[in-house]
């Protein structure tokens, strides 16, 4: 027995039943996709994540709408978890290519400037392009003349690094049309993430303290923001000698870090000195769990950083190599940024330092210290 079939319901699945398990004749969930949204946003996951400001915007302005996100496989545990995103896409999904190129989309948004997803971005039918894309020589372009600025940024290094004040949000906002009002980070914390979350609570022994989370790493492609690590053993000395047992402090990172991070721990308990070492080969919503825990995170420009700002945690950000004014902590945070005049040569976005003189030495572990005291009111 045959029955009519809602194929442009939102919740339509086709190999499998939707998720009321109701078949679709008067559905009393049929929820029309209306006008059909396609976000190409890749990497590297800190810009994914504060990406995500855009989503409530864009739902507010296409009220009836659908919502497909395409990223990297990084990235997309997270992304996929978010109410507004209505179906999200891995880039290296082999099928993701060939389900969007048969679509029709009202809107395609990529904000990506690689050629991957510029390439996707020219291939994908869509009434409206923003963003950017590729010409015919494989030149990167334009979709839209509201993202001359954010390209311009990319061109002029005196422009991005010097004459520059606006954050990325407040960028792509203006590139997209869509009304700025400083709009937080939209990442969800999953059923799965606040598990997660009070399971490591209980096995590193979180109980009613004061915790301070220190990120210790960069990630190997960007080694000029990373802090020293004896910066970060000095830095748990001082807190432990102000707070004592009051503190909880978490090191954080990466698969990049273990060794790192390893060496800190080990240091840090010869010394009597109690850090908690969380791990380092941690998925990405674990890690994120984690990040939960934390009521205050010491961290460079990474992934880390805009993780605990969509957390709505205290953020120290320690910036050297990247522009410390496209970043928005949201009146949670401190950004401590090296002095421009004494390192002319900063910000660079240079992967490594070839300086006598390594910028981030210059902001020591008692002006982090004095700054976390001033963020918890101690």
């Amino acid at each position: 027995m045959s029955f009519p079939v809602n194929y442009d319901c939102r919740y339509y699945l086709g190999d499998k039943p939707c998720r009321f398990k109701r078949v679709c004749n008067k559905c009393p969930e049929y929820s029309p996709i209306g006008f059909r949204i396609l976000i190409i946003k890749l990497g590297a996951a800190g810009d994914v994540i504060r990406t995500t400001a855009i989503l409530p915007s864009l739902k507010s302005t296409y009220p009836v709408s659908h919502i497909t996100w395409v990223t990297d496989s990084v990235i997309y545990p997270l992304i996929k978890n978010i109410g507004l995103v209505d179906r999200c896409l891995s880039f290296n999904n082999p099928d993701t290519y060939w389900t969007l190129i048969n679509e029709d989309f009202d809107m395609l948004i990529c904000l990506d400037k690689e050629p991957r997803a510029t390439g996707l971005s020219m291939q994908v039918n869509a009434a409206k392009k923003m963003g950017f894309g590729l010409d015919k020589k494989g030149s990167l372009i334009i979709l839209n003349p509201e993202m001359d600025y954010a390209l311009q940024l990319g061109l002029d290094d005196s422009l991005k690094f010097k004459i520059n004040t606006k954050t990325y949000q407040e960028i792509i906002f203006e590139g997209l049309c869509l009304p700025y009002n400083r709009q937080e980070y939209c990442l969800d914390f999953s059923e799965y993430c606040q598990e997660k979350s009070q399971y490591w609570g209980e096995k590193f022994n979180i109980q009613d303290k004061l915790v301070i989370g220190l990120n210790t790493g960069s990630g190997a492609r960007f080694l000029t923001k990373r802090w020293p690590a004896e910066y970060y053993m000095a830095l748990i000395e001082l807190i432990h000698k102000h707070m004592g047992d009051a503190v909880k402090i978490l090191l954080l990172g990466g698969a990049e870090e273990q060794a790192n991070n390893q060496a800190i721990y080990d240091n840090a308990s010869e010394r009597g000195l109690p850090v908690v070492y969380t791990g380092c080969e941690h998925s990405i919503t674990d890690f994120y769990s984690i990040m939960n825990l934390c009521d205050l995170v010491v961290t460079s420009d990474t992934l880390a950083m805009h993780l605990a700002i969509a957390l709505k945690k205290k953020v120290i950000a320690l910036i050297g190599s990247t522009s410390a004014s496209e970043i928005d902590l949201y009146d949670r945070g401190i950004k401590l940024v090296v002095d421009s005049e004494e390192f002319p040569c900063s910000p660079c976005y240079r992967g490594t330092c070839n300086q006598p003189i390594f910028c981030m030495t210059k902001i020591t572990p008692p002006i982090v210290h004095n700054m976390i005291m001033k963020l918890i009111g101690k």
